[in-house]
């Protein structure tokens, strides 16, 4: 079925909270006409005036009662089809601050934390959303970590990055950095500026991963090159 008008502009950026608490994952029940019946995370779209922090908070606290924090990035969905366009749907882990799971009635009508084997017998439950269970839920799970920024002309922006180290006795230390370039998520909620083919194509661009090699190991709170 065909996405709300507002936001089909030809591309679309949608967000889930995966909100864990005591190694249970908060799940709702969808309600409205998009996905009735289906397990899933709480989320939706992405308002114009929104960062993607900001909207994924917004959905949790809406659709299952429950406000919460922004941890870090999980990860991101991307997919085309004729009826809701190019869309983005990036799943984001959050830390529960307050709030017993509660429907909000209208677009789910049931919210809970389930455990790993929980999830695995609810039905429907959207292969996607069974992925997202299993890695959010392992203890060795990635993640893409907030690091707040300022640019030189005073723009705040929030790049996401993975900092993994590895080293032998004979090499030197290995980091792998990848990008998730958060700030083009943001240039598209600007009333001004369109999100066009170029823009997709410069954020994707910034989630490969490159290598680079120290000499010695980053001292705490270093910036890297």
């Amino acid at each position: 079925m065909a996405i709300p008008e507002r936001y089909n502009t030809g591309y679309n950026i949608g967000v889930g909270g995966a909100v864990v608490r005591g190694g249970k994952l908060l799940l709702v029940r969808r309600a409205s006409r998009h996905g009735r019946g289906n397990w899933q995370l709480p989320g939706g779209f992405i308002e114009p005036d929104e960062t993607i922090e900001q909207a994924v908070v917004r959905e949790v606290q809406e659709e299952a009662g429950v406000t919460a924090e922004v941890e870090a990035v999980l990860g991101l969905r991307s997919r085309y089809d004729p009826d809701s366009g190019n869309g983005i749907y990036v799943v984001m882990l959050l830390r529960p601050v307050s709030g017993e799971p509660t429907a909000d009635g209208h677009e789910v009508d049931h919210a809970a934390y389930f455990t790993l084997n929980q999830i695995r017998e609810l039905n429907p439950l959207p292969p996607v959303n069974w992925e997202i269970a299993q890695r959010v839920l392992d203890p060795t799970r990635c993640l893409l970590l907030p690091k707040p920024l300022t640019n030189l002309n005073g723009a705040k922006f929030t790049p996401f990055c993975r900092l993994t180290l590895a080293s032998s006795a004979n090499s030197p230390r290995t980091v792998n950095f990848s990008l998730s370039c958060h700030r083009f998520i943001k240039i598209r909620q600007s009333p001004e500026v369109g999100l066009g083919r170029t823009k997709i194509q410069r954020m994707f661009s910034g989630l490969k991963a490159r290598k680079v090699l120290v000499s010695r190991k980053p001292a705490v709170g270093e910036s890297l090159p």
